[in-house]
């Protein structure tokens, strides 16, 4: 390859993906419109980028240039999943949809849903039946009553130094999350009766 030919270089000096790395490999794939070289010196970088790659769908391949640990490549897995995406609505007050499709589920106003996900059944559908135009104030009262992580949680505290024992927490974090978003739509499919 000549110099000309060069890919983009993301330069990750000593950041590692436990410390936010994959956001700037994510950003540096979301730009290029090929291959990127990636340099940095953290000890688990490559594993770590391997193992990201593998995770996401993007091509990967060891070494390259003098410097680069790896050269990656977008795999359009990510984009592939949204090409058939369907916005729920929009965000905005006063843009209520009269009657939402099923396949929105519990979706948030304005956001991208996946097709293929389930298709809960709700008794009461209709923005007649459900909607109130003061809902918006209500839900200010609400969130200012509602308990506050920045506030409540000691974020400062130390992380575990092993890896391992990281991954379990999020793992049980990521469990306890998916429990209260089967608390939220078991009871919403009740309360819709």
């Amino acid at each position: 390859m000549t110099s000309a030919e060069r890919h983009p270089i993301l330069e990750l000096g000593d950041l590692g993906f436990d410390g936010g790395a994959h956001v700037l490999v994510r950003l540096a794939l979301d730009e290029a419109t090929g291959p990127v070289e990636v340099r940095g010196a953290h000890p688990d970088l490559l594993p770590q980028l391997r193992a990201w790659c593998t995770m996401t769908g993007n091509g990967f391949r060891p070494g390259g240039p003098e410097g680069t640990i790896a050269t990656i490549s977008s795999g359009g897995v990510t984009a592939a999943r949204w090409r058939s995406a369907e916005r729920a609505g929009s965000p905005r007050i006063g843009e209520v949809v009269e009657h939402p499709p099923a396949e929105w589920g519990l979706a948030t106003r304005g956001v991208f849903i996946e097709r293929g996900g389930p298709v809960p059944t709700f008794a009461l559908d209709d923005k007649d039946e459900l909607w109130s135009d003061d809902a918006a104030r209500l839900y200010d009262k609400a969130l200012a009553g509602q308990w506050d992580p920045a506030v409540e949680v000691p974020w400062e505290a130390p992380r575990h130094p092993d890896p391992a024992i990281e991954g379990a927490v999020v793992q049980v974090m990521t469990y306890l999350v998916e429990n209260e978003i089967a608390a939220l739509v078991v009871p919403a499919r009740f309360l819709g009766r």
